[in-house]
């Protein structure tokens, strides 16, 4: 009797099932009372899903301006909320959110509407998109599909981190506290990609280190683990381009734990290789597809060709740029990395940011079951991994936006996956935390600061 009360004890306030109710409690709260369309682009991406329900894999143009043809019920809610987006002082109350409630779909009344359609595919919103195709054929209220498809976006990154955690084999308090950032559980209740795609970062960390450390692991790692190793970053590739530096986590396997040497460099390969030509189709697709496409910052900018051409013939004068806006940037990388809301503007107050800082780095230092060391050459491939993928996304950012010297544009969602990564690199086991009382504090402090951050959100917006 008293081994199944210690065993119900263990399974109940597992690391994991902790994060789940947390996550799942604060994420319900963030997607009602976030106001619609708020999160990043999260208009786009709902219009662009409704595209796909209409047969249309990409978007339509009008005067060669990008756009869907959409319900003007839907057209009219984007309107309604469209000056929060830039402007700090426009507020929401739950009275306008009642007559918005009560608009109907009317599917039939529709019109184009011109926007900057995101670059994604139908896997990119698995499986929000589905269910969206459901609700438009009951003819659900927009309001209600809104909350249905931010609650599709929670469950799915409640999934794929809910598996990460259990499947680490140390720091899972470290990788509970990353995913229960108040940014990662603010997009998470978005509709966006970014649920789908930080947790399956998290999800391919987990996984790497599960491979490597896992006392309970199988002895060799065959096609098996490399289908699924290969299948969690090829989906995160699809899902976000800028990740693929993150292939070069495959080189901290061990290659004793594969058939031979020639075994692990063709998974290595293969792998790599196909995530590039499916990558490079889907560019040069986009590319092709969008070329005569005129949208608000196409007066701002000019030939992306010009561009990566001056980068390839002066790559160091480049790289000083990305020096400078990193240096110049850093302290928002570091506050909007673990909160932003809105569209990125509203941060919780900067002795919270510190208090989660503390935390993560208390997280670092704390487990029990941390046998082996990771070794400064696995830390190495962290650090490479790490700082490839920022250089594509900075890259990437410039292409858009074309702001020198200071390149603006990249936000903390984009660094969210990179965090357990950055972390690891402090973790040592000669410094080892193993207090009994840690995890309770973790529980209590982080749900206490998530209620600051929902605080603060209300602020922003009622």
């Amino acid at each position: 009797m008293k081994n199944i009360a210690e065993f119900l004890k263990r399974e109940l306030f597992s690391v994991q099932n902790v994060f789940l109710v947390s996550c799942l409690f604060w994420g319900i709260l963030f997607l009602f009372l976030n106001p619609p369309f708020q999160a990043p682009d999260e208009d786009a991406h709902f219009f662009k899903m409704y595209g796909y329900t209409s047969g249309s894999l990409n978007f339509k143009k009008l005067n060669n301006y990008s756009g869907q043809i959409l319900p003007e019920s839907l057209i009219n809610i984007q309107k309604y909320y469209s000056s929060a987006k830039y402007d700090k002082k426009t507020k929401t109350s739950l009275k306008e959110l009642k007559i918005v409630s009560e608009q109907r779909l009317e599917k039939q009344n529709t019109k184009f509407l011109q926007f900057i359609t995101s670059w994604y595919t139908p896997l990119s919103y698995f499986p929000s998109f589905i269910v969206l195709w459901i609700m438009k054929i009951l003819n659900v209220k927009p309001l209600m599909m809104i909350y249905i498809l931010r609650f599709c976006s929670l469950l799915a990154y409640l999934a794929l981190t809910y598996a990460a955690i259990c499947i680490m084999p140390f720091k899972k308090w470290l990788l509970a506290l990353i995913a229960f950032l108040p940014l990662s559980v603010y997009q998470a209740a978005s509709i966006s990609t970014d649920g789908l795609t930080i947790g399956l970062g998290f999800l391919l960390a987990a996984y790497t280190l599960k491979l490597k450390f896992d006392e309970n692991s199988e002895n060799k790692i065959g096609l098996k683990q490399i289908f699924v190793w290969g299948f969690i970053f090829i989906y995160l590739c699809f899902c976000k381009y800028a990740y693929f530096p993150l292939g070069l986590l495959y080189l901290i396997l061990p290659q004793e734990k594969f058939e031979n040497k020639k075994y692990y460099l063709k998974g290595f390969l293969i792998i790599n290789l196909i995530n590039l030509f499916l990558i490079l189709v889907f560019l040069a697709a986009n590319f092709w597809i969008t070329k005569d496409v005129i949208t608000e910052l196409t007066a701002k900018t000019g030939s992306k060709i010009i561009i990566l051409t001056d980068i390839l013939k002066n790559p160091f004068e480049y790289l000083k740029n990305v020096a400078y806006t990193t240096n110049k940037r850093f302290g928002f990388y570091l506050c909007n990395v673990v909160s932003s809301f809105g569209w990125t503007y509203t941060m919780i107050p900067a002795f919270l940011t510190k208090i989660y800082y503390i935390l993560m780095f208390l997280a670092v230092f704390y487990d029990r079951k941390m046998k082996e060391e990771i070794s400064l050459k696995d830390k190495s491939i962290f650090i490479l991994s790490v700082l490839f993928s920022y250089l594509v996304i900075i890259t990437s950012v410039l292409l858009l936006y074309q702001r020198y010297p200071l390149i603006l544009g990249v936000q903390g969602r984009y660094l969210t996956i990179f965090l357990p990564l950055i972390f690891l690199l402090f973790c040592s086991k000669k410094i080892n935390i193993s207090n009994k009382i840690m995890p309770l504090i973790f529980f209590i402090a982080s749900n206490i600061l998530m209620f600051g951050a929902l605080l603060t959100m209300i602020n922003r917006f009622y």
